[in-house]
């Protein structure tokens, strides 16, 4: 009788000692991961593939269908000089077209002012072969654009440049990262998490802007281009040991 009452002591102790043990197993937290976290530069240089010349063709009368009449008469002259360079339809866009009527003062009129029904039109043309970005320009000044707003450059494959930035900022994480965990005596396990911290920047070395010619015998405009800056930046953070 009395080892009964031991045994069930003992089987009592223990129903109360496991549920603590459990417990104090759920609440011990877990060791927090050692990391490493460093901000990767990349930058690469490469020749551009792409210009885009942006022009403006504006016109005037008093007579709204006349204004836009004349508007896309130049527009069409301007697509068919554009041809004689090999330059498509395709390749032109009219990236906006507006008509504002603004009325003549009774007083002097202003030198260079437009009154009556002005329509003024956006052009961008992008030419692929870059040593014609100079006729383009002439042409389109010919053709009867008012102004020529500026040259940009970039990339017909633009993502395939922005990759490589990408690609060496991403070594150059792993660089920093690698000599950290040397300094410090540790070794980089893999990546815990990796982010772009800033999207890739372009940056054009020429921005021109001109206005139409005028000189009895024009000088044919010519442009060199130089290469272009492509950069991009990660944050990578690495678990260590």
């Amino acid at each position: 009788m009395q080892l009964l009452k031991i045994a069930a002591a003992l089987i009592a102790a223990g129903c109360l000692i496991a549920p603590l043990q459990a417990r104090a197993a759920l609440e011990t937290p877990e060791s927090p991961l050692a990391t490493i976290t460093v901000t990767g530069q990349g930058s690469v240089s490469h020749a551009p593939d792409l210009a885009t010349v942006a022009a403006t063709i504006v016109t005037s009368d008093d007579n709204s269908t006349r204004a836009l009449s004349e508007n896309n008469r130049r527009y069409a002259a301007l697509l068919n000089k554009l041809g004689t360079q090999g330059i498509t339809a395709g390749d032109v866009t009219s990236t906006s077209l507006s008509s504002y009527f603004n009325p003549r003062p009774k007083n002097e009129l202003q030198a260079g002012q437009l009154f009556g029904f002005v329509v003024t039109r956006n052009v961008s043309v992008n030419v692929a072969a870059l040593t014609q970005t100079g006729a383009v320009i002439d042409a389109a000044t010919a053709a009867g654009a008012t102004q020529i707003n500026g040259v940009s450059y970039g990339f017909r494959d633009r993502r395939a440049v922005e990759r490589a930035a990408l690609a060496a900022a991403v070594a150059d994480a792993y660089a920093q990262a690698q000599a950290i965990a040397t300094a410090a005596h540790v070794q980089i396990v893999r990546v815990l998490r990796i982010g772009n911290e800033s999207g890739p920047r372009r940056i054009a070395p020429l921005a021109m802007s001109m206005a139409r010619a005028t000189a009895e015998a024009p000088v044919p405009t010519t442009i060199s281009p130089s290469d272009l800056d492509v950069t991009s930046a990660v944050s990578v953070t690495y678990i260590i040991r």
